[in-house]
């Protein structure tokens, strides 16, 4: 069985300093990964309902600006189930201004982080970095925070949908979020380009994920 998206969902803060997502229902997820967009220089890991543990990758900042960043949980059998909510809130002085795009997919690998790269842009295109996952049948996930309102887009044939289920505007009160992601049947090089309708700082980063033995396509 290969990979599969189960669930995605995204939130930004009313109040600059948390935020929490929207229940969905995760059953059958072997995979959760939360993409945390803030200004906070300190950040702590998110959290969910199901009490799991996220482990991060690198951050990637813009000028002490923007921080987009990865989280990820390391298990085969992540807490799932109906009523799952997702996260992040700062434990430190000061507005943080949050958004969130948390994902849920079946079919990966017990250990599943293979690697990372990462980039930051301005004004209205960013590259993550070419990476080319270890192995055929990966998870790549592409995440970008950015500072203005504006729409996003991305190329390479990744999945992204520019409709508030896994995008937010800027707001007063959060900086803006956008994921996309690939399963790729061969591995193969990447390196989208994200492009904003307007002139933000941006920080992408990209991701990739092992799928379970004999989870091909």
């Amino acid at each position: 069985m290969a990979i599969a998206l189960v669930e995605k969902i995204s939130a930004a803060s009313s109040d600059a300093q948390n935020v929490t997502t929207s229940s969905v229902d995760t059953t059958g997820a072997t995979f959760l990964a939360i993409w945390v967009a803030t200004n906070a220089g300190v950040q702590p890991a998110p959290t969910d309902s199901k009490s799991n543990t996220y482990i991060g990758l690198t951050a990637e900042n813009v000028d002490g600006g923007e921080h987009g960043r990865w989280w990820y949980v390391n298990s085969a059998t992540p807490t799932v189930g109906s009523g799952h909510t997702f996260s992040w809130n700062t434990d430190f002085l000061g507005a943080g201004s949050p958004a969130i795009c948390a994902v849920a997919f079946s079919g990966t690998a017990a250990t599943p982080f293979d690697q990372e790269t990462g980039n930051s842009g301005f004004p209205s295109t960013v590259q993550p970095g070419t990476q080319t996952p270890s192995e055929n049948d990966c998870l790549i996930l592409q995440g970008l925070a950015f500072n203005v309102s504006g729409t996003l887009s991305i190329d390479e044939s990744y999945t992204h949908d520019d409709d508030g289920t896994d995008y937010q505007d800027v707001t007063a009160t959060s900086k803006g979020a956008g994921v996309a992601y690939k399963i790729q049947t061969t591995a193969a090089a990447t390196n989208p380009t994200w492009t904003h309708s307007g002139t933000s700082s941006l920080a992408a980063r990209s991701a990739s994920f092992k799928a379970a033995a004999g989870a091909g396509g």
